[in-house]
């Protein structure tokens, strides 16, 4: 299953798609599988409240994520995960898949994204790249294509996505499932574990800092250095020790090494499991 020689096997072997679909079976993909948080996360903890009749799994990018209790896990770009997107009658992701996914007849792909769209994306985007008129139609028609429906956070955001990729389908604009713990009932419960993981103590009032990644500081596919433009320093000096600074760099600055280091009153968790028990 390893190297490019067996990938374009088994792509190839995907792109024939004979097995019957499984209706009862759901995918969970978030990002590149390097964690199984996001709004795929949330989904999937309603779901096995809801439809415990259906089974389950997570894309993991490597042994090291584990898949929540009740779902298997499938290694990204292994034999399972071509027959897991091959067969499973639902995939809810919250970035683009693959180029060579294509949903089969019955099949439905949820779209969650995971931010707000106030950033160059879509056309713009691959405008701003350089890639011809052409390209940007395929790339356009071939992400919106794929989706069955899609997760806005706010009404405003739907005309934007269908401006941008062309998306003439179904969308639901009720917010992001990832943003549910901010009114759930245990949420203090949920604020006592991750303190106490992080070792912050309870007593301290917390700041979480959040920002995403820069496209000027990317340094390949999927991965960007750390935004450091606000002073720390600084900003736990105005604010006085009785609090704490979290700082959670965006999903891409997980790949590359570096990290704010630890103070009393300064704690880096981008490499935190989950970030939807940060809010």
């Amino acid at each position: 299953e390893l190297g490019p020689w067996a990938q374009q096997r088994l792509r190839a072997a995907y792109a024939l798609a004979e097995r019957p679909l499984d209706t009862g079976a759901v995918l969970f993909q978030s990002y590149a599988g390097t964690g199984v948080t996001d709004s795929p996360r949330a989904i999937f903890d309603e779901l096995r409240i809801r439809r415990p009749d259906l089974r389950t799994a997570w894309v993991v990018a490597d042994h090291s994520v584990r898949a929540p209790d009740g779902a298997d896990a499938v290694l990204l770009r292994s034999r399972a995960w071509y027959a897991a997107l091959e067969t499973a009658g639902t995939v809810v992701t919250n970035v683009e898949m693959d180029r060579f996914f294509r949903t089969r007849p019955g099949q439905r792909l949820v779209q969650t994204f995971h931010g707000y769209p106030f950033k160059s994306m879509g056309r713009d985007f691959w405008r701003s790249k350089g890639f011809p008129p052409g390209q940007v139609r395929h790339f356009a028609s071939r992400a919106a294509g794929e989706w069955d429906l899609i997760l806005v956070p706010s009404a405003e955001c739907e005309a934007y996505y269908r401006e941008q990729y062309g998306y003439t389908g179904a969308v639901l604009a009720a917010g992001y499932p990832r943003t549910d713990p901010l009114v759930n009932s245990d949420a203090a419960q949920v604020r006592r574990d991750v303190l106490a993981r992080i070792g912050v103590p309870e007593d301290r009032t917390v700041v979480l800092y959040a920002p995403t990644f820069r496209d000027t500081l990317t340094t390949r596919v999927y991965a960007a250095r750390r935004f450091d433009d606000l002073d720390l320093d600084e900003l736990t000096r105005r604010l006085g020790p009785e609090y704490v600074v979290l700082v959670r760099g965006h999903n891409n600055n997980q790949r590359e090494a570096d990290r704010v280091g630890r103070a009393a009153t300064v704690v880096d968790v981008t490499d935190y499991p989950d970030i939807n028990d940060l809010t």
